[in-house]
């Protein structure tokens, strides 16, 4: 019996994942992560005002139906979540139906009592509390870092000094830094949105979320694909041994 040892060196492409941010398919990730902030303050304010609204006028008649259209209102917010999910090739279940009952009474409690739309509601408090600040600071560093990479061109192209760091900066040099200082910020925020539109890092859906249909040819499988090596480890050492036997003279 002959022992044959054979080691085989596994290098991941690396180059392949750390271009995961600058490719194409991640600027629909990118363009998820911007809708969703915009809607986090749009959030914020259908809470604030519709609660207020409803809380003053509880004591009245107009303010029950209010109220039960706010809670109706959930199943609105709703669907537009679950539509924008599929930017990032993310299919979430859709709830089951509101059931009229007879008679406008009864209508009314069902309403009131609608389980969708209070949870529905709870996300999307839940998210703008959450995407408010974050989607803020985001996107104000990414305006500022975009600024910044491409300073060192403004002030050739104007001879005006228009950033400061402490006192305006009049050379070439400090705005080459800047300018660099830049590409790398906006490398950085580029994994944050990526990883903020991932599908098993993304925000409670208000219903069960399931990969798209499409498999591979959603945009964020085929993303997923792209960075899966971000997961393995940097060097894979594989060792086989294989045994074979003399042929019979």
């Amino acid at each position: 019996m002959v022992g044959v040892t054979t080691v085989v060196v596994i290098q991941p492409d690396w180059t392949r994942t750390l271009l995961t941010p600058l490719r194409a398919l991640a600027w629909c990730a990118y363009l998820y992560f911007v809708l969703i902030s915009v809607l986090a303050v749009a959030g914020v304010a259908f809470v604030f005002f519709a609660g207020l609204g409803s809380g003053l006028l509880m004591a009245t008649l107009v303010g029950i139906p209010l109220l039960a259209l706010v809670v109706m209102s959930g199943r609105a917010w709703n669907r537009l979540y679950r539509s924008l999910a599929r930017l990032i090739g993310v299919t979430i279940d859709a709830p089951p139906p509101f059931v009229r009952p007879p008679g406008r009474l009864h209508t009314l409690a069902a309403t009131m009592t609608d389980a969708v739309g209070w949870r529905s509601l709870g996300f999307l408090a839940l998210h703008a509390l959450l995407m408010t600040p974050i989607g803020y600071v985001v996107l104000v560093g990414a305006a500022v870092s975009a600024v910044s990479v491409v300073s060192p061109v403004v002030w050739l192209a104007t001879g005006e000094p228009f950033m400061s760091l402490g006192e305006p900066v009049d050379s070439l040099g400090p705005y080459l830094l800047l300018s660099a200082g830049g590409v790398v910020a906006l490398y950085s925020l580029g994994w944050v949105m990526l990883a903020s539109a991932a599908p098993t890092h993304g925000w409670p859906a208000p219903c069960s979320a399931r990969p798209s249909a499409s498999g591979g040819s959603s945009c964020w499988s085929r993303l997923a694909r792209l960075s899966s090596t971000i997961r393995s480890a940097p060097c894979a050492v594989l060792s086989v041994t294989c045994t074979t036997a003399p042929r019979p003279s």
